[in-house]
C-alpha cells in the first residue's frame, strides 16, 4: 500500500495513519476499538468518531486520541 491514503509531515520523517489504518493496526493487535478506548481511559464513541473522520481533531480528547493512535502530531 503506497501513495494515496497516506499523509506525510515535511521534515518529521512520520508518516501519520488514516483512520482505517489505525482501526487495522489495532485489528492485527487483535484489539478491537472499544477495547483499546477502555484501556486508555477514553470514551468508545469518542475514539470510534475520530477513527471514522467524524470528529475534527483539532483540540482537547479528540486531538489527544488522534496523537495516541498514530493519526496526528502532538503540538
Amino acid at each position: 500500500m503506497t501513495g494515496e491514503g497516506y499523509k506525510y509531515k515535511p521534515g518529521t520523517g512520520c508518516r501519520l495513519l488514516t483512520g482505517q489504518e489505525a482501526k487495522r493496526k489495532l485489528h492485527k493487535e487483535h484489539r478491537t476499538v472499544k477495547e483499546w478506548a477502555a484501556s486508555n481511559g477514553y470514551n468508545y464513541h469518542l475514539v470510534s468518531g475520530v477513527i471514522r473522520g467524524i470528529v475534527k481533531c483539532t483540540y482537547g480528547k479528540s486531538h489527544e486520541i488522534a496523537v495516541a493512535l498514530g493519526m496526528k502530531l502532538p503540538d
